[in-house]
């Protein structure tokens, strides 16, 4: 008898856990609402923002040749490297520098083209050579979608002190750069370099950069087409 009320219990379990499984795929099963067709999209374009930003651990170091050619005044320089690639590299290109630098990467989608690189006057301050004018044009001619921006803090004393934090003139310059750039449908990050690293300290991300309304009209077109591709969906809304 006991063993009779054990089966039973146990047979008892499995068909709650199987109702609620074919409930849940039930309920799974149908499309999504508008409201959460939005909602997914918003989701899915925030993942696909930030692995297009994500950079590598792996440490890339440029030609000692080049780092030491670099022009005080100012220069444009070709480039071949993935985004992954680009704040290690430009975080040891100017580690050592005594003098703050200011770089510029453009960037076509996930590839670096081409490198600005300009001296500042002293070792405390430093500006792009580069108007903000020029810097739009030579984008937009050069069909550059990405704008990373990095300077240096040089260390007086590293082994006291970190200077791995933007100042509020560095926030400022970013504020108003990010604005331009934005109403030309560029995406741009920010950065302060100290000891061989970068530190991302702003990031603006244009609509048209996987724009929102491209990634609603994929998830709509899939929406309803069948039952698992409901349940899919469903599934990536929720996790």
């Amino acid at each position: 008898m006991e063993t009779l009320f054990e089966f039973l219990r146990y047979f008892l379990c499995i068909s709650i856990i199987l109702l609620i499984i074919t409930v849940l795929l039930f309920l799974l099963s149908r499309p999504l609402s508008e409201r959460q067709v939005q909602q997914l999209a918003e989701k899915k374009r925030q993942r696909m923002i930030e692995q297009f930003f994500q950079t590598s651990r792996f440490a890339y170091y440029p030609d000692t040749r080049f780092k030491s050619k670099l022009k005080p005044d100012g220069n444009f320089y070709p480039l071949s490297l993935s985004i992954e690639q680009v704040p290690s590299y430009v975080a040891n290109l100017l580690k050592y520098k005594k003098h703050e630098w200011v770089v510029l990467i453009f960037l076509t989608g996930r590839v670096a083209k081409f490198i600005w690189a300009n001296k500042g006057v002293d070792k405390t301050a430093v500006s792009t050579l580069l108007s903000y004018d020029q810097v739009v044009r030579m984008a937009i001619d050069n069909e550059c979608n990405v704008i990373m921006k990095f300077h240096n803090h040089p260390a007086s004393e590293p082994h006291l002190y970190r200077y791995n934090t933007p100042s509020k003139q560095d926030r400022r310059s970013a504020d108003a750069l990010s604005e331009v750039l934005a109403n030309h449908g560029i995406s741009c990050t920010m950065h302060v370099c100290e000891r061989g690293r970068a530190y991302r300290y702003h990031r603006t991300v244009s609509p048209q950069l996987f724009s929102l309304d491209g990634v609603q009209k994929q998830v709509a077109s899939l929406n309803g087409t069948s039952a698992w591709q409901n349940i899919r969906l469903h599934l990536e809304f929720f996790l």
